[in-house]
């Protein structure tokens, strides 16, 4: 159950903050792990309800076209 409120409220999904920055505010500063050892840097910049929101869009697209090839046939 934490797991999907942290996935619908685009919290990080370990459970520790990688940046200072909010859900309506990006970060600027990446906290805790160096900057060269991150791969995916505007992620983790991110504020939480751009990945909320790309989160979201993945699952409704996904489930778009789950649900749109099963009517269809």
């Amino acid at each position: 159950m934490l797991l999907l409120v942290r996935f619908l409220s685009g919290l990080p999904l370990n459970g520790r903050r990688g940046s200072n920055g909010t859900f309506w505010k990006s970060g600027n500063r990446r906290i805790g792990i160096p900057a060269y050892l991150v791969t995916c840097r505007w992620w983790a910049l991110a504020a939480g309800w751009q990945r909320a929101g790309l989160r979201l869009g993945a699952v409704a697209i996904a489930a778009y076209l789950v649900f749109g090839l099963v009517i269809a046939r």
